[in-house]
């Protein structure tokens, strides 16, 4: 019993490797984000400077963060 699981060890794995190549996680280079600043009432922010914050975090809470930017020089749109 044992022989034949050893031999079928070998068979499998080989199958494994050549129909799943590339099993590794793929990294992206970045993203691209637009947005538009509003108020309370759903009012445009016109010509107004901002600051823009963006975290990834791994846990629902969004105590723990992984990466964080912020940002402070906010290119209008010429019209929405």
């Amino acid at each position: 019993m044992r022989k034949k699981y050893c031999s079928l060890k070998l068979p499998l794995l080989a199958f494994l490797l050549i129909c799943f190549p590339s099993l590794s996680a793929q990294v992206t280079e970045g993203f691209n984000y637009q947005a538009v600043a509003r108020d309370a009432l759903g009012e445009i922010f016109p010509d107004t400077d901002i600051e823009l914050r963006m975290s990834i975090t791994i846990d629902r809470n969004g105590t723990v963060v992984v990466y964080s930017v912020m940002k402070s020089k906010i290119q209008p749109v010429a019209d929405v």
